[in-house]
């Protein structure tokens, strides 16, 4: 179903269908006629089965619908409203008639990442259309094999310090050259691709860890990079242990099978921490000897705050709704791109009503399109992070101009 107001207007589709020109058929059928003029931009997402016709079913789709820009990328699975394709061929579409935003499509080739990183210069000329102003969003599809994105991040951070970015890693190959990306006529795989919006829409972000936190948040009192020695003065082991021993049967056996997280909080002039205020990491090692515990956050710090958390179904879904329900709450949402995990599947979920189906019971048909990601990208706080097992949101809207 199209939302639309005089300013902006989102229309997605998506299908299963195996055939790829009937796919294109049935995405054209629920576009094509939409609305009187080109669509300003397309996003185009497709499952592995059918990357072999990607760049065919890309081109007819640009031909036909006339975008200013469009993008797109493949996963293993991809999302429409209250639908999850994965396992089979699907593909999902969001198109927008975006009048006055700037959108920006950039291209970041694995050559040029030295000078990305180490050249501001050059990359404010790839992502700034407004001198004055920094882009409300950017879009970032990734190859995973090629893509320094732990320390591209921070670089856009130094470059466009409003800037959200939001998107997500390819996760149809398991093996560099095997991902696939469109950016406008042009077809990748490797590097990335995205766009930059500025101007006359408002965007907000929704990140889900699907984490929940266990003991009492602590100060983290000896580490070295990502490794943490002391917690409170003790070791690192010995404290966890300890919070163990608190925990009930449930806990306990989440932590057994599941294996804990640790959050880092990322605004330590709060007076108290809750969810939304972490960066959850992976435990990556832990040596009972030293009684070190090893995180996959190379930020990690001496005199930073931190919580242990644990990870799982009951914990995904409950998380995602609550901060579904804040995204309702702020209303005249238009549309919508998400990027969950492949982790986040049916089989993690263990029922067919996943991450598109939750936001489809808290938003109604608002349009949406998504593809299953091998690393989510998306904002905790102030800063754009890496994540794993987590799903990432971003939500268009008109400017609310004052009456």
């Amino acid at each position: 179903m199209p939302q639309s107001t005089a300013s902006m207007a989102f229309y997605s589709a998506a299908t299963d269908f195996e055939d790829p020109t009937r796919a294109i058929d049935h995405i054209l059928g629920r576009l094509e006629s939409r609305v009187d003029r080109p669509f300003d931009l397309v996003v185009m997402f497709v499952t592995t089965e059918m990357v072999k016709h990607f760049q065919a079913m890309a081109r007819r789709l640009k031909q036909a619908l006339k975008p200013r820009v469009m993008i797109g990328s493949a996963g293993v699975a991809v999302m429409g409203v209250q639908s999850d394709i994965q396992g089979k061929a699907g593909v999902s579409v969001l198109a927008a008639a975006l009048p006055g935003v700037q959108i920006k499509p950039v291209r970041f080739h694995p050559g040029e990442w030295g000078q990305v990183l180490n050249d501001t210069e050059f990359l404010t000329q790839q992502i700034i259309t407004d001198p004055l102003n920094d882009p409300k969003a950017m879009i970032l599809l990734a190859d995973p094999f090629s893509t320094p994105m732990i320390s591209f991040l921070p670089t856009l951070k130094l470059v466009a310090p409003q800037m959200k970015v939001i998107g997500g890693m390819a996760s149809s190959g398991d093996s560099p050259g095997n991902n696939r990306f469109v950016l406008n006529d042009q077809y990748w795989f490797d590097g990335a691709v995205g766009i930059t919006l500025t101007g006359n829409l408002d965007v907000s972000c929704t990140l889900s860890q699907g984490a929940r936190p266990i003991g009492q948040p602590m100060i983290v009192t000896k580490a070295d990079k990502h490794v943490i020695h002391e917690l409170r003065g003790k070791p690192a082991i010995k404290v966890l242990n300890e919070i163990i021993e608190t925990l009930g049967p449930l806990e306990r056996n989440l932590v057994k099978s599941n294996g804990v997280l640790v959050g880092r909080v990322i605004n330590e002039y709060k007076s108290h921490f809750g969810r939304g205020d972490f960066l959850v990491r992976n435990v990556v090692g832990y040596d009972d000897e030293s009684g070190v515990i090893a995180i996959n956050d190379s930020r990690l710090r001496v005199g930073q705050t931190v919580q242990f958390h644990v990870q799982d179904r009951d914990t995904a879904v409950e998380d995602f709704s609550m901060l579904l329900e804040v995204e309702r709450l702020k209303e005249g949402g238009r549309g919508t791109l998400i990027f969950p995990s492949n982790t986040r599947s049916e089989k993690f979920f263990g029922l067919k009503h996943t991450d598109a189906h939750q936001v489809y019971d808290a938003l109604g048909d608002i349009p949406l399109a998504g593809f299953a990601t091998a690393g989510e990208i998306g904002p905790v706080g102030d800063q754009n992070f890496m994540h794993s097992h987590t799903v990432s949101m971003v939500t268009f809207r008109p400017v609310q101009t004052q009456a």
